[in-house]
This record gives structure tokens, sequence and C-alpha cells, in this order.
């Protein structure tokens, strides 16, 4: 399941730009530039990471932290975990 929100707004009322992030259900939109990020999935974090936006919350990594390339431990390191 992924759970991923994000959150945007804009001075004025024009709507804000907008980027398509392909995912396993299929192309999704998600705000340019977004004020908070969420990733509860696995993969969400990696998409996020790859579109330089800093998750508020990350999946709970700690069973497969040893895994990871230096960067990707870098990028979920500091944020709150969601999950056992």
């Amino acid at each position: 399941m992924v759970v991923t929100g994000c959150s945007s707004s804009s001075v004025d009322s024009e709507p804000t730009d907008v980027r398509t992030v392909a995912s396993a259900y299929g192309d999704i939109e998600v705000p340019a530039s977004p004020e908070r990020a969420v990733a509860a999935s696995y993969d969400t974090s990696w998409q996020l990471m790859f579109l330089a936006v800093k998750p508020a919350a990350v999946q709970d990594y700690g069973k497969w932290i040893s895994e990871f390339t230096p960067e990707r431990h870098a990028f979920v390191d500091g944020p709150p975990t969601i999950g056992p």
C-alpha cells in the first residue's frame, strides 16, 4: 500500500505547478514545490529523493538500513518514522 501526502499552498489563488510521477499504480500528479511530504511505503521515499523533496516522515527502515547506499541512508536519517 502506498501512502503519500503532500501539501502546498499559493499566496494567490493561482494553481500550483505539478510534477507527474510514475508509480506502480500509474502516473500521479504531485505539487512541484510541496511544503510537506510523508513517505509511508518502501519505495515512496526513493521517489521523493529523486524529486529532491525531503519527507516530513518516513517508513521505519531499520530492518533494511544496512542495505542502503550512504546517500539513501542520509536521506531517511532524521525524519520521524511511521510504523514498526
